[in-house]
């Protein structure tokens, strides 16, 4: 888990489900980026592309103080060193393309 809104309500001690986003009730597992990129490799897939979906409008609505690098809420302030982190910290969820190594099989997931 690496949206911004939902890092700030879990350093503000909050972790409850919602009816959508992240924290949407019928997720049961949760990845960053690099997780998920691992879990299609280790599988037997090759990730043909993997974009976040974002929803600036959520993430926005906690932030309390933006500069160059870094993004603040009132429960914690986080360093990013690329657009691909900021980009994690707006996202809620991400569309993978992957190949299978074997046949040619297509997954999206």
């Amino acid at each position: 888990i690496r949206n911004l809104a939902t890092l700030s309500d879990l350093a503000g001690g909050h972790f409850e489900y919602q009816p959508n986003g992240v924290l949407d009730i019928t997720h049961v597992r949760f990845f960053t980026r690099s997780s998920l990129r691992d879990l299609f490799e280790q599988t037997g897939f090759i990730v043909q592309r993997l974009d976040p979906l974002t929803q600036p409008a959520i993430v926005d609505q906690v932030i309390v103080n933006r500069r160059p690098g870094r993004v603040e809420t009132r429960t914690l302030s986080i360093e990013y060193k690329s657009f691909e982190d900021l980009e994690d910290l707006y996202a809620l969820q991400y569309v993978v393309d992957a190949r299978s190594r074997g046949v040619g099989a297509t997954a999206q997931i």
